[in-house]
């Protein structure tokens, strides 16, 4: 929720293999997903914010602007001027929503990036597959992906070294279980740093 907007992405598939998602960088124009007002959801990770955390932030843009951990369902949202006239609907489907308790067991890799596994995760696939379907101009990435798969990003656009011992790091603090009851909507704000603007319990 590559390390767009919140987090890493599942890489494209291509012909040749899985090549990681482009990651904005330093010295260069702002892309549209890192003004103000842009907005996002995410079932955060609360349990696991004191491992977490601390290696988000320094690792991860998203961590560093604010961002806990979490499994993104939609990122960039509607934006802030635009989802007024959507919370009626979006609260509503958000409100028929179990909890989704998942414990995150597994640390896994792609280029570039360090996440973790969320188990299960076929709820988090539906609830983004909800979205879609209720929300259509608003795809999971802007439709840059073939496929999105649910994961909690930890680290990413560090050197291989770093990532390799970043996993080893993580592997003895594995499991931890989430409670997976919470949906947030989170916005960018004027300062460039994410805030949570609505949260939503879940029926446990």
């Amino acid at each position: 929720m590559t390390q767009l907007r919140l987090g890493a992405v599942a890489p494209k598939k291509t012909g040749t293999g899985q090549s990681p998602a482009p990651s904005p960088g330093r010295g260069r124009q702002a892309a549209p997903w890192e003004s103000p007002g842009v907005t996002a959801l995410v079932v955060p990770a609360f349990e696991a914010e004191p491992v977490l955390g601390p290696l988000r932030r320094r690792h991860t843009p998203s961590g560093s602007d604010g961002v806990p951990a979490h499994v993104t369902l939609i990122s960039p949202f509607a934006p802030a001027p635009v989802l007024p006239s959507l919370l009626p609907e979006l609260e509503a489907l958000v409100a028929s929503w179990p909890a989704a308790p998942f414990a995150l067991r597994r640390v896994r890799r792609w280029p570039s990036i360090v996440w973790l596994d969320p188990e299960p995760s076929a709820p988090f696939v539906a609830m983004t597959e909800a979205l879609v379907a209720r929300f259509p101009d608003y795809p999971p990435y802007e439709g840059l992906h073939d496929e999105v798969i649910p994961h909690v990003t930890v680290a990413t656009r560090e050197e291989e070294d770093v990532l390799d011992e970043l996993a080893a790091e993580l592997e003895p603090a594995l499991p931890i279980a989430c409670a997976g009851d919470t949906v947030q909507l989170l916005q960018r704000g004027d300062d460039l740093r994410w805030h949570e603007r609505l949260r939503w319990r879940l029926v446990v």
